[in-house]
């Protein structure tokens, strides 16, 4: 299987769903790698509608989470596939495909050797390294994980040839008489045979042989350097891990090598060789120290909409924060700025806060009904918002008052919104008509033409002007014809009555 993901990593290709159900055995028992129907070149994460693509109980922590995915998510998913052959169990199990993912991202896996004693701490090692949560802590690619269960095969096979090699090199002593011809007996004192002295002779020849190789294996057992076991280290500070590969028997001081990795400073993050394996007294020793997440500089996300300043500040190897302001340049759901700013060096993994705009800001429209024109602008303007004037005649109001707003008070609105003022004005000065001598009707056609309303009111003799030949006529108007009044004002006209009409 590793072989088959190394092949398609060598070509840029990520399988993106490894799992048991995606593996043919053929006749000549060899696994076959299938169904590419969601592979991708190169690192990609989700697709439609970001569904995470992949199946729960073997997709990597970063697809779970709709990340970006590479080499080591493939690898990730292999990893719970040995898991699952060491154990015939999936590392993380529940009732539903999204409880299983937070697993995978948050859940530490218990070790295969925990589930069935007996599992070579090798095989521990190298599952619980293709596990990790963190894809810089894996193994880079399918190719470093073969090599990795190469180097362990290999040790078995060792193991288990040595054995066999020592049970056929020194035969027991059982073995080698069984394996000698029976001596004749002597006749009456007499000499043996010729035959008997060969025999004779092949019996010395024979523990001359024996003797040799007693002697030369146990040359080897005491000569050869004393071995012992080597502990798990991964996962301890440096001078932790010292100590205890010092107090194993090793007497060598280890080898250290230093890469970044997402772990602390001076954690052992790889070991060679692994656990478990037999090394030398004074034998070598290899370990692998975390150097930190090392250092990056803060990206320009300017003109970069939300999603893609995250993403890129994300591959820059930063955590991300929104934050959210308002501002009257930047279009809402557009990138201001970072906190630090963009050019700062940082160490990966630490978090950058990202100015989102959220628009121009929303503000409180004031309520200036009733107030001076000229009150009312300086209150609007101060809320961030502009005025617009019209003019409406009212003698009801003094003039220069706001009769009325849109949008009203209390109406929650951009900020740089526009508010339209109804202020109140007098009408224009026109000449009332002169009506004296006219009757009713005509008088009263008369002021409403021009603009004005007429009163009534009626008088009887013996009033000024009002005689028995003025009866039905006007004969009195205030204000008097041909003088200037607001248009749209009162005038009163008097009628003269007969006393003697109904």
């Amino acid at each position: 299987i590793t072989q088959a993901a190394r092949f398609a990593h060598r070509g840029g290709i990520v399988h993106r769903d490894l799992k048991p159900q995606n593996v043919m055995v053929d006749s000549d028992d060899r696994a076959v790698v299938t169904d590419f129907g969601i592979a991708r070149a190169g690192a990609s994460g989700v697709t439609e509608a970001g569904s995470v693509l992949g199946t729960a109980h073997y997709i990597s922590p970063e697809q779970a989470q709709g990340q970006d995915v590479g080499a080591r998510s493939d690898v990730y998913s292999i990893g719970v596939v040995l898991y699952e052959m060491l154990t015939a169990k999936v590392p993380f199990d529940a009732d539903s495909p999204v409880a299983i993912a937070m697993k995978h991202v948050g859940e530490a896996p218990q070790p295969p050797s925990a589930v069935v004693p007996g599992i070579s701490p090798d095989l521990d090692a190298v599952v619980l390294w293709s596990l990790n949560k963190q894809p810089g802590d894996r193994p880079a690619d399918a190719e470093a994980l073969a090599h990795a269960l190469e180097a362990i095969g290999e040790r078995l096979r060792a193991a288990g040839d040595t054995a066999a090699t020592v049970a056929f090199a020194v035969p027991t002593a059982a073995t080698a008489v069984a394996a000698t011809p029976a001596q004749p007996e002597e006749a009456n004192g007499e000499e043996p045979p010729e035959e008997e002295e060969s025999s004779n002779r092949k019996w010395w020849i024979a523990a001359g042989v024996l003797a040799v190789v007693a002697a030369l294996a146990a040359a080897f057992f005491l000569t050869r350097p004393n071995e012992v076991t080597m502990p798990l280290v991964v996962g301890k500070d440096l001078q932790t891990a010292r100590t205890i590969i010092s107090n194993a028997g090793v007497t060598s001081d280890p080898v250290i090598q230093r890469e970044q990795s997402s772990r602390p400073v001076g954690e052992v993050i790889a070991q060679k060789p692994l656990a478990g394996a037999k090394v030398a007294e004074d034998g070598k020793v290899t370990l692998v120290a975390s150097a930190g997440p090392g250092s990056t500089v803060v990206p320009s996300v300017t003109e970069l909409s939300e999603q893609e300043a995250s993403a890129l500040l994300r591959k820059s190897g930063f955590k991300v924060e929104v934050r959210r302001r308002s501002d009257s340049d930047v279009k809402k759901g557009f990138s201001i700025a970072t906190d630090p700013a963009a050019g700062t060096s940082l160490p990966r993994g630490t978090t950058v806060a990202l100015i989102v705009s959220s628009g121009v800001g929303e503000v409180s429209v004031p309520s200036v009904v009733g107030q001076n024109v000229d009150d009312a602008r300086s209150a609007l303007m101060a809320a961030g918002l502009v005025v617009s004037t019209t003019k409406q005649q009212t003698t009801d109001q003094p003039e220069g008052t706001v009769l009325s707003q849109d949008p009203s008070g209390g109406t929650s609105v951009e900020k740089g919104s526009t508010v339209t003022l109804a202020v109140a004005v007098a009408p224009p000065k026109v000449a009332v008509p002169d009506v004296l001598g006219r009757t009713q009707a005509d008088a009263v056609a008369r002021i409403r033409s021009a603009g004005f309303v007429a009163t009534v009111v009626t008088v009887e003799p013996p009033a000024a002007g009002c005689t028995d030949a003025d009866f039905g006529n006007v004969v009195d108007q205030d204000p008097p014809g041909d003088s200037q009044a607001d248009k749209g004002s009162r005038v009163k006209i008097s009628i003269c009555t007969d006393p003697g009409t109904p």
